[in-house]
């Protein structure tokens, strides 16, 4: 990786093997981080965001030459990539991809397939309307390619994803995922009044880390199935919910105001989020008192389906409405 001399932030790999059905590591949507001899894959970290560069690196074999680019994920990539969300069917779109180093023997690569069996990125949708830049996908020899070119069939084809870490210079510090589940009935993970970190599958809730105070800012997104789109807000607890998120403490059918709420990214289908149920049975984010006198953001409520909504539109009953809460780490005031 960079050793920073120019305060760029460094490079950490989380994926190294060969290309195409030569992989013989599991998939991301494995969720589970995997060795093989000198080859590995490891689940991206939490800190990672959609504002997090990730470089592809492919060279040797018949790459012609050493490549790589940049792009930046979109939140369906970020969680398949994070906690093996896969999209059906789906290809993703890079976002702001570059051509870092090397010579293209393609158009630039700016799709991904999330759709299972391994990924395939690609100039264009593809089976084969695209060239692929490289895959792990171990279904079939079609997307045998490395930057354009067909493998040479000696498994000398290898693909290398990294990530860059923060570098700061903006004193913005970096967020740390500390739920990730289905919206509304659908979750299936235990509620902070449990008092208890738990993971299924690829959702998990950790219970927020005790260096977080009422001046921490809490993000909440909503990506997936009806939700409108991806979109993210932040706010800051008082008291009240900072005991919940990091003890379970229970506000008897208590409703509690957020501090400061703000609309991160992405267009609201409602009025701003300023309210948190912390009565139990699981937290209900709203833009006013509600049952239902206001329109919930997202729910992790399970006794009953009439808040069962994202983003202030009704759920499509698919399970595929996913909320993460994040917490913003250390700014790092003196660099």
């Amino acid at each position: 990786g960079s050793d920073d001399t120019n305060n760029d932030g460094t490079y950490t790999d989380f994926f190294y093997g060969p290309i195409g059905q030569a992989n013989i590591l599991p998939h991301f949507e494995d969720n589970t981080d995997a060795t093989s001899g000198s080859y590995f894959l490891n689940m991206l970290d939490s800190s990672a965001t959609t504002s997090t560069e990730i470089r592809a690196t492919v060279t040797g074999g018949n790459c012609g030459g050493t490549v790589v680019i940049s792009f930046y994920c979109n939140s369906a990539t970020l969680a398949f990539f994070q906690h093996g969300q896969l999209q059906s069917g789906s290809w993703e779109d890079f976002d702001t991809a570059t051509l870092v180093s090397g010579t293209l023997n393609m158009d630039l690569p700016v799709k991904i397939w999330l759709g299972g069996g391994g990924i395939i990125i690609s100039d264009s949708l593809t089976s084969l309307g695209g060239v692929p830049f490289a895959s792990t996908f171990t279904s079939s020899s079609s997307y045998d390619y490395c930057n354009g070119y067909p493998l040479g069939g000696s498994a000398a084809e290898m693909l290398t994803l990294s990530y860059k870490g923060s570098d700061d210079t903006n004193n913005d510090g970096t967020y740390t995922d500390f739920f990730y589940g289905p919206i509304g009935q659908a979750n299936i993970l235990p509620h902070f009044e449990d008092n208890t970190d738990a993971t299924s599958g690829s959702y998990f809730l950790n219970m927020l880390d005790s260096s977080a105070t009422t001046s921490t800012e809490i993000r909440a997104t909503v990506t997936g199935g009806n939700c409108g789109g991806t979109v993210v807000i932040s706010f800051y607890c008082n008291s009240a919910t900072l005991a919940f998120f990091q003890h379970g403490q229970l506000q008897s059918g208590s409703w509690e105001d957020f501090d400061t709420a703000t609309l991160v990214s992405g267009t609201l289908n409602m009025d701003l989020p300023v309210k948190i149920w912390l009565g139990g049975g699981g937290i209900i984010i709203s833009d006013s008192l509600t049952s239902l006198g206001g329109v919930p953001f997202a729910s992790t409520f399970t006794s009953s389906s009439s808040y069962d909504y994202c983003n202030g539109y009704p759920l499509g009953g698919s399970a595929a409405e996913m909320l993460t809460l994040s917490y913003k780490g250390s700014d790092d005031t003196n660099n």
